[in-house]
């Protein structure tokens, strides 16, 4: 008997496994030598299973988050979730853990989201949100993308690198402008990082989508270096421009606080990588 090239091994003697869950792994290592995509025909077929299994078995992995179906092709792609996990794991010691409970009692008084973001591949990628309490409230995916320029997130981790290395990253991303607001120069970004790094948080003024304002504080581990953001984002709306400068300064006590926790003294106005 010819076995198929791309089916999976036979793991029917294994005493322990489970077959739901390696199919579902099946499916993940397949779609990762196929980033284009793959429909339920395809899948199956290159793994020997039923249709009915891939469809039960990917199902489950779309509503979990780690796959992606094109609502109009219907090919199904790998989502970022894998990727936000294994930075999670790489990155900064105990950083979600050090966070989140700290970004559950931000929610709590500002009432808005609130996400914790890292910048990878010159973009900015959303590790983990605490929704809001409003009715109308902004839900993030985790593993999302965001361009580096338009987000408050973003720009105040720029804001804490040395400038010279934050002037790299600029070079090498296309400064598009997304509303009359977005930043397009290296001189405007000089003057943001310059009252970022006065006051310690970066304000989103609807620069990447219009009706939406940002609030963010740098998350800097024992020596002083960035690894991530926390930022509070709702409707122009509610954060209105006055809000946004008295609550700055709420974010960036509790983003403090996540920085001691992770071995940082000091604080974010007088960052040693900023000198």
């Amino acid at each position: 008997m010819t076995t198929k090239p791309n089916a999976p091994k036979d793991r029917s003697n294994s005493a322990h496994h489970v077959s739901n869950l390696e199919r579902g792994l099946d499916v993940m290592e397949f779609l990762l030598k196929h980033p284009e995509g793959q429909g339920i025909s395809e899948i199956a077929r290159a793994l020997g299973v039923s249709k009915n299994i891939v469809f039960r078995v990917t199902s489950t992995l779309v509503d979990r988050g780690y796959l992606h179906r094109d609502d109009e092709t219907k090919r199904l792609t790998l989502s970022r979730k894998l990727l936000s996990i294994g930075y999670s794991v790489e990155a900064e010691s105990g950083l979600l853990e050090s966070s989140l409970g700290i970004m559950r009692q931000l929610r709590d008084v500002v009432k808005e989201t609130v996400i914790i973001s890292v910048m990878l591949d010159r973009e900015g990628m959303v590790l983990e949100s605490v929704p809001g309490l409003h009715r109308f409230r902004f839900v993030v995916e985790t593993g999302m993308r965001f361009p580096i320029h338009g987000s408050a997130a973003t720009k105040v981790i720029l804001a804490v690198m040395p400038e010279k290395k934050a002037m790299e990253v600029l070079d090498h991303i296309e400064l598009t402008r997304f509303t009359p607001r977005t930043l397009t120069t290296k001189k405007a970004f000089r003057e943001e990082f310059k009252r970022i790094r006065a006051c310690g948080y970066a304000v989103d003024h609807q620069e990447t989508y219009d009706g939406i304002h940002c609030i963010a504080a740098p998350v800097l581990n024992d020596r002083g270096e960035p690894v991530a953001s926390i930022t509070v984002t709702g409707p122009s709306s509610r954060l209105t421009e006055r809000m946004l400068d008295e609550l700055g300064p709420v974010v960036r006590e509790h983003t403090d606080r996540i920085s001691q926790r992770l071995g940082f003294v000091g604080t974010t106005t007088k960052s040693p990588t900023t000198r």
